[in-house]
């Protein structure tokens, strides 16, 4: 079970990334919980399993290893709101490029399956999203699913979003909140 997004203008949040229950930091989700924020957005890294084949299995259990190591984490994702926005080792091997590999699906799958989560616009490509708090809009983008190439030509062609994504982001950003 998951806790549900704050209402009203006062909040407050807290954010992270790159998750290791074994290290020295880990204590931090135990801080959030103490500290009271109202919503917490995981930032990417969730895992650092670097799964390179197409595996529902294998991200599963990736993150239900996180999940279940950590007592705090455990308990700030029963207890805070979570957002979480993937990067390179949630969904491949570290700093891949270019964008989807054959384990893309498998990795969307088990992100649908298991991550509360606001609509995806692009449901099964990538995961990308808005959400409003207050009277501010966040705006959660995907710089691993639709990046170009890291070898390709740095020119007005490469592309962290790729075009759908980076017209969202625009139209977004046009939005009223």
């Amino acid at each position: 079970s998951t806790a549900t997004m704050p209402s009203g203008d006062s909040f407050s949040m807290g954010f992270a990334s790159c998750l290791n229950n074994n290290a020295a930091g880990a204590g931090i989700f135990e801080q959030i919980v103490t500290q009271g924020v109202d919503f917490f957005h995981h930032t990417g890294d969730f895992h650092y399993a670097d799964i390179v084949k197409n595996s529902v299995t294998s991200y599963r259990s990736a993150m239900e290893g996180q999940i279940t190591s950590s007592s705090g984490f455990k308990s700030m994702l029963e207890s805070v709101p979570t957002m979480y926005s993937p990067s390179d080792h949630d969904s491949g091997d570290n700093d891949w490029s270019p964008g989807p590999g054959t384990q893309t699906p498998a990795f969307l799958s088990v992100y649908s399956e298991m991550v509360p989560h606001f609509t995806l616009p692009d449901q099964g490509n990538g995961v990308y999203y808005t959400y409003v708090v207050g009277r501010v809009r966040f705006i959660a983008t995907d710089a691993r699913s639709y990046r170009s190439a890291n070898a390709a030509t740095d020119n007005a062609s490469k592309s962290m979003f790729g075009a759908t994504q980076k017209a969202w982001i625009k139209d977004r950003l046009l939005d009223p909140e």
